[in-house]
Parts: structure tokens; C-alpha cells; sequence
């Protein structure tokens, strides 16, 4: 019972506390210290192993598969390098449809030589567009799990809107989806709790994987922006307001020449804690890929999740019947106690006889002394033993003056009157 108990408690205490940011403490629980190098190398590890996959890495589990690798979302295959290689026209380059390389610097071997242990970081040549699009997620994702101390931005020009970054992707469900489980499985390997990994995951599919969700303001600066990323026309619509006119001729800054001043003005505003970012426009390139929908997403927020909620009942109701065991126990172990002591009485406690009440019965059967004797009594006298020799008094007369005068006779006076 009481390593149940321990075990229970040591679950609750574990839980991270709601005003400790992801980053902070799973740097923490991780690393064993909480500093800006640690969180980098916290949100590295995350990136490095959700993009790249387990390879040849050992204790990592099946669900880690790669972005950058072929595989299957619920049942649906999934390819997501034709959007990273530049083997189609996906990169929104000053809102024209462009094919950019974004692996020409080894692609995930930089990956793989961190999480192997070989460097403290991961490192790319500068200058090439893979050091630019994986150190936008490092300091993207720094922002998403709330890290106190991310990493500083190299970014010049003001941030892109997502839905105009993504605006030539045409990505459809399975992809953003695929996308959001391979970090949620990397997150989980470096410590995270299913419960922060299931809201987290849930939070950007609400947010990215639908079609034509609403304006929302994520930063007061930016106002009101457009965050769908699944544009195709298999993509769930957002619920439960929509607003599919809001996504035609968009801008880098989030607007459309469709927008109506009652859209704008109905903007859902959500926790704007972190900064959203993507990848400023440059001479050789202006936009991020599909692996950019995650970088802007919201901040989980600081209070209690419903995930939470739920969490601190259920360990409420556990420790209730975890109480009642140990009642119940407590009570079989003093039943056989019990029950030895009914089988071993204690000795009977004597008291004094008692001493029946006179009643009709007992006086005709025991008369009173003084009619022992009497005629009316019905019993007889006690017979009077005579002696056998009669110089020898009977017991009657034993006690008898006469008995007493004959065995002593008064002395008699002599001859002169002297006794």
C-alpha cells in the first residue's frame, strides 16, 4: 500500500506546474539545470529528431519517423521532401510559386552528427538555405514552447504571414498532420508528458489543419492574421466560424482584398505570450516551407487545460479509493483478532454464592429453627442417647445441673464444723 501510495504521489508531483513554461522545465527535467544553452539544446533535440527520425539512433521509439522521410498518417501515405528539396514550385517568393533546395548543406546529416553526441549543437555552413530554414524552427519553436531565454533573431524584415507563406503549397490534412505528430513524438522522447504533447498537438491542428479559419490575433502589433495552412480543398473547414473569402488574393502581411470589415473586426483574439516568425524575404529566398505551420502557432496557455482538469480529478479519485483500500485493510486485519479473542474467552469472573430468595417452597422444605422441634414442624425430635453404663451420664444429661452437682458433691463439715 504504501509503495502504491509513493508511486501515486511521485506521478502527481511530477506533472509540470502551471506557471512553468514547457521549455523551462522540461530543460530542467532533461539537463538537470535550466539555462539558455540547455533550452537550445532542448528545442534542437526536438527539431533535430522530429525532422530527421531515429536513423541508426538507439532507444528511440517506432513512432519517431522523420518529416524528411516517406512514411503513413492514419493510413495514408505521406511524403513531405518534394516541399524541402525544391523538387516542386511550393516557396511563396514575392507571392510567385518558386522551387528552392532547402537541404543544400548535408539535408539532416548535421541532424544525425548532433543527436549522435559528436557536436554540442547542430551546425550548417552559413549562407545556405539549410543553416537559414532550420535555425527559423530553432528560434521558432524556442518562442512555441516558451523558453525564458531563446535564441537571438537573424531575421531582418518584418515576419511573413503563414497562410501567404504556405499560400502555393496546397497541403491537405495529412500532411500538416504528419508534420505536428513526428514533433508531438520527439517532444515525448526528451521528456514531455503525454498531457502537454496531446495539447499541444491539438492546439495547432484546431489552429493550422482546417480551411479557412477565421482572422485571429496572435500579436496586438500584427493584428488580426490568417493561420490556415491546410489549403486544399479535401481540408476540413474551421469551426465554428469560417471565413473562406478572407483567403483569396493574399498579402505577406496577413490581409486580403477580400476581407470585410466585419471579418476584421470579429478577429479571435488568443494568447499572444510568443511572437509568431517565419522566414523573412531574402534575395535568394522569401518564404518558408510547409514545415513552417508549426512555427507560428500559439502559445500553450498558462492556465489550467481542460487535459489538466481532468488530470487533477482522476488523481483526486485515486487517492480516494486508495484511502478506502487502506481502511479496508485495516479492517480485515483486526476481524481475525477478533474472532481469536471469541475463541479464547476470558476466565468467568466468580462472585460470591448466591443466596436464593426465602420463598413458600424453600421455608416448607427448610423450617426455621425454632420449630425444628416443634410437633408442627413434621419432623422428629432428635432422639436422647442414654448412656450404656448408668454410671456414665447419657449426652442429654451431660450438660445437667444435677450431672455437674453429682460429679463434684459439696464438701461436707468434720467433726468440729470446719468445711
Amino acid at each position: 500500500m504504501l509503495l502504491l501510495l509513493a508511486l501515486f504521489f511521485g506521478v502527481s508531483l511530477a506533472q509540470r506546474p502551471s506557471n512553468a513554461s514547457i521549455c523551462d522545465y522540461y530543460a530542467q527535467q532533461y539537463f538537470g539545470t535550466n539555462n539558455s544553452n540547455t533550452q537550445l539544446q532542448l528545442v534542437q533535440g526536438i527539431v533535430s529528431l522530429a525532422f530527421g527520425g531515429a536513423f541508426n539512433l538507439s532507444n528511440i521509439s517506432s513512432n519517431v519517423i522523420g518529416i524528411l522521410n516517406p512514411s503513413a498518417f492514419d493510413g495514408t501515405p505521406v511524403d513531405l521532401r518534394p516541399w524541402f528539396n525544391g523538387s516542386i514550385e511550393s516557396t511563396n517568393l514575392n507571392n510567385q510559386p518558386v522551387g528552392i533546395d532547402w537541404l543544400d548543406d548535408g539535408g539532416t546529416d548535421p541532424l544525425y552528427t548532433f543527436l549522435s553526441g559528436a557536436t554540442t549543437t547542430v551546425v550548417f555552413s552559413s549562407n545556405t538555405t539549410n543553416h537559414r530554414i532550420f535555425s527559423h524552427f530553432f528560434l521558432a519553436f524556442s518562442h512555441i514552447f516558451g523558453c525564458s531565454n531563446p535564441p537571438a533573431s537573424t531575421s531582418t524584415g518584418p515576419p511573413l504571414n503563414l497562410a501567404y507563406v504556405h499560400k502555393y503549397m496546397n497541403l491537405n490534412y495529412t500532411d500538416i498532420g504528419y508534420f505536428i505528430a513526428q514533433i508531438g513524438a520527439a517532444s515525448l522522447h526528451y521528456g514531455f508528458s503525454t498531457e502537454d504533447t496531446t495539447t499541444l498537438g491539438t492546439q495547432w491542428n484546431s489552429l493550422y489543419n482546417v480551411r479557412c479559419a477565421s482572422p485571429i490575433t496572435q500579436n496586438p502589433a500584427l493584428g488580426p492574421q490568417l493561420l490556415s495552412l491546410c489549403q486544399a480543398d479535401s481540408c476540413p473547414l474551421a469551426e465554428p466560424n469560417s471565413d473562406c473569402a478572407a483567403y483569396v488574393n493574399l498579402t505577406s502581411n496577413g490581409g486580403s482584398g477580400s476581407v470585410s470589415q466585419s471579418a476584421s473586426a470579429s478577429a479571435t483574439p488568443i494568447s499572444a505570450t510568443f511572437t509568431p516568425t517565419t522566414v523573412a524575404p531574402t534575395s535568394s529566398a522569401a518564404a518558408t516551407t510547409s514545415a513552417a505551420a508549426t512555427s507560428n502557432s500559439s502559445t500553450p496557455s498558462s492556465t489550467l487545460s481542460a487535459g489538466a482538469i481532468a488530470g487533477i480529478v482522476i488523481g483526486a479519485i485515486v487517492v480516494l479509493l486508495l484511502a478506502i483500500i487502506a481502511i479496508v485493510l485495516c479492517l480485515r486485519k483486526r476481524k481475525p483478532y477478533a474472532e481469536e479473542r471469541q475463541s479464547h474467552p476470558s476466565p468467568p469472573m466468580y462472585a460470591g454464592p448466591r443466596v436464593p430468595e426465602k420463598t413458600d417452597v424453600y421455608a416448607s422444605q427448610h423450617p426455621a429453627a425454632a420449630e425444628m422441634e416443634s410437633p408442627r414442624s413434621g419432623r422428629s425430635p432428635a432422639p436422647q442417647y442414654a448412656s450404656p453404663n448408668p454410671s456414665i451420664p447419657g449426652v442429654a444429661e451431660l450438660g445437667s445441673y444435677e450431672h455437674r452437682q453429682s460429679r463434684h458433691p459439696p464438701p461436707q463439715p468434720d467433726q468440729w464444723g470446719r468445711i
